[in-house]
């Protein structure tokens, strides 16, 4: 046997084919585009629908609430606007969650301090938990 005789079974497969780029077509583009544009147009009217009232209190100190297990129910919005729900269990805030706790908190510094505050109720005044709150 000499040399030239010997091979191997990598001999007679066949050439590995070099990946080729598959590129996107332009509509497959244009599609992509389209469902992101639709995704980002629900996303604002899901937001449009979730509307939130506005409550301003002047100073929160004047604020009544009631506590009620794990529930802080607020008395009497309706003092600092003529729309919201008067009294009494028609707003409040879980102080179960991390932003139920956190609000309760602010509450109690601005009353310390006689502040103005917001706070968001469902739209149209409806009953319902506080949605927002804040010091602007």
């Amino acid at each position: 046997m000499n040399a030239t005789d010997i091979f191997s079974p990598a001999d007679h497969l066949p050439a590995p084919r070099l990946a080729q780029r598959s590129h996107s077509p332009p509509f497959k583009r244009r599609v992509i585009g389209a469902i992101l544009l639709a995704l980002m147009g629900s996303i604002v009217f899901a937001e449009c629908a979730n509307a939130t009232a506005w409550i301003y209190v002047p100073d929160v100190s004047q604020l009544q609430y009631q506590t009620t297990g794990n529930l802080v129910y607020f008395r009497n919005f309706n003092q600092f606007n003529a729309s919201a729900l008067g009294c009494c269990y028609n707003y409040w805030i879980d102080t179960t969650t991390t932003e139920g706790r956190n609000t309760f908190a602010l509450i109690m510094a601005a009353a310390a301090q006689a502040k103005p505050m917001y706070f968001g109720v469902p739209d149209g005044y409806a009953s319902g938990v506080l949605t927002e709150s804040g010091i602007w």
